[in-house]
């Protein structure tokens, strides 16, 4: 066996020993990340893209319009533009700032801090990010002449894109309420990503060509071999899969210095990103600090065990727990998931998170849950304004990021509460459940117990609410007894992962099957 491991580790050497990243463009967060690019990017500009750093999803076709103006896009977050961003609009000099998004998402406080740096100020805003990114094209059409777009549903391929599209070709993002306007622009569509993203129907109506690969990763290795073929970049910027935002502010150094933008998990590189790391050896940038892309990314080729290892060809489900984080009943449940060595995923509620549920928190974080955002304050998200529902989420994400380091990449809405524009306005996946147990409601050990070993089985999401001791009871049975069945107990990411492919912002998913 150690004899076989060492000519694996040998074999991966060979293959990456030659792409070794000596360089990464980083800061020590998002902010300073996308300072750290423009730095690299532009001695000086007129214009700076101004985005929220949390609700960025505005601006994902912004690329093509920064390019155009020669400006960086910077990132600003609700409690208004950070000195350091300030004096990075100082160096360039910029005379204008173009805000991507509505008030909600960049407020009066940033307009008065751009105002007081002496910048004019324009804003592109929709309805929604679908309106946005048509307007973002029209202000395009302004600077230079268009005859082709791409459209895309998936924020990774609309941003690993970025470096190919440059700067003549913008993007708009599809949905069925602009697919009609989309189709009457008069110019050449190329559709990105699969059928599961954009229909035969709709690629037919629009008389697009497609560019497609099985997943995100595959995807953005056919875009990096086009961009390559037709303009002989070959270079890469890695970025973190998950992590969008150091997608969208790298991409103006990306078409300024003719490289292509690949994806990683963050610690390991897919079988697309590598085979194109081997057949090409490019100079490899990392984008984004450590948390972001590891700096051994490069060694590995998948995801790498820690502490435990997650069979595919078991069974797996994921336990859910809602209206956290409490005192006593979570704690049960985290002291009988260690026991066992199992994962879940907490859906918190914002406005619960203080004090000694601040500690809760932390240590369901320390033990390898997942952490999702359950909204602040527990609203039906069908009744509420897109300002509310980006305050919700925006609050939420904060009072995470302030305990734990990290933001929710998930959403369970309350109640199971939405509808399209509920789904459009949110920047995360929404989770729902296939086992709904009522806990809630039954208040009882043994019925919550029942509910669970009846609806288990593979792919699978169970709810409750780690809130009441008697579900706190029921975990406490329910765990062994699922282990004991043969199940692996994992988080929704993981269950994804390895039963029901990559997640989708604004997608609604009841189950992994």
């Amino acid at each position: 066996m150690f004899k076989k491991l060492c000519c694996i580790f040998f074999s991966l050497a060979l293959i990456f020993g030659f792409a070794s990243a000596n360089e990464r463009i980083a800061g020590d967060n998002r902010y300073r990340t996308a300072i750290e690019i423009s730095k690299k990017t532009y001695e000086n500009s007129d214009y700076i893209l101004m985005v929220n750093g949390e609700r960025y999803f505005d601006a994902y076709a912004a690329s093509a319009l920064a390019y155009n103006l020669k400006a960086p896009i910077l990132l600003t977050d609700d409690g208004g533009v950070g000195e350091f961003t300030k004096a990075e609009i100082k160096r360039l000099g910029a005379k204008n700032a173009i805000l991507i998004g509505g008030e909600n998402t960049l407020g009066p406080k940033i307009e008065k801090d751009l105002k007081s740096l002496g910048l004019e100020l324009e804003r592109i805003s929709g309805a929604d990010r679908f309106e946005t990114s048509i307007k973002i094209l029209e202000k395009i059409r302004e600077i230079t002449d268009i005859s082709s777009i791409m459209v895309a549903r998936s924020e990774a391929d609309a941003l690993s894109s970025s470096a190919y599209r440059r700067g003549n070709i913008p993007l708009v993002l599809l949905d069925k309420s602009n697919i009609t306007e989309v189709k009457h622009l008069g110019l050449s569509i190329t559709a990105l990503g699969g059928e599961n993203m954009i229909n035969n129907n709709e690629l037919e109506y629009l008389s697009a060509e497609r560019i497609a690969g099985k997943d995100r990763f595959e995807t953005s290795k056919i875009i990096a071999k086009l961009n390559l073929e037709e303009n002989e970049a070959k270079d890469v910027l890695l970025v973190n899969a998950n992590s969008f935002i150091d997608a969208l502010t790298v991409s103006s150094y990306a078409i300024k210095n003719n490289m292509n933008i690949l994806l990683s998990p963050g610690d390991y590189i897919e079988k697309e990103t590598g085979s194109y790391i081997k057949e090409n050896s490019p100079k490899i940038i990392f984008v984004g600090g450590e948390s972001q892309i590891a700096s051994d990314t490069l060694k590995y080729t998948k995801p790498r065990p820690k502490g435990r290892v997650i069979d595919p060809n078991k069974p797996m489900l994921a336990l859910t727990f809602d209206d956290g984080p409490a005192i006593g009943s979570t704690r049960r449940i985290l002291d009988v998931l260690k026991k066992y060595d199992q994962r879940a995923t907490f859906f918190v509620l914002g406005s619960s998170i203080g004090g000694e549920r601040a500690k809760t928190l932390q240590r369901t974080n320390k033990e390898g849950h997942q952490i999702g955002s359950h909204s602040y304050s527990h609203p039906f998200f069908t009744k509420l304004s897109k300002a509310s529902i980006d305050s919700e989420l925006s609050k939420t994400s904060d009072r995470i990021n302030a305990t734990i380091g990290k933001r929710p990449v998930l959403f369970r809405p309350p109640y199971g509460d939405y509808n399209s524009f509920v789904r459009s306005n949110s920047p995360y996946p929404l989770i729902l459940w296939s086992v709904d147990t009522r806990d809630w409601e039954s208040r009882n050990a043994d019925t919550t117990y029942r509910r669970v070993m009846d609806g288990a089985k593979d792919g699978a999401i169970i709810l409750m609410h780690d809130i009441h001791d008697p579900t706190a009871e029921a975990v406490e049975r329910i765990v062994p007894a699922l282990v004991k069945k043969g199940f692996q107990l994992v988080t929704v990411s993981e269950l994804f992962e390895y039963r029901g492919g990559s997640l989708k912002a604004g997608v609604a998913y009841s189950s992994a099957n």
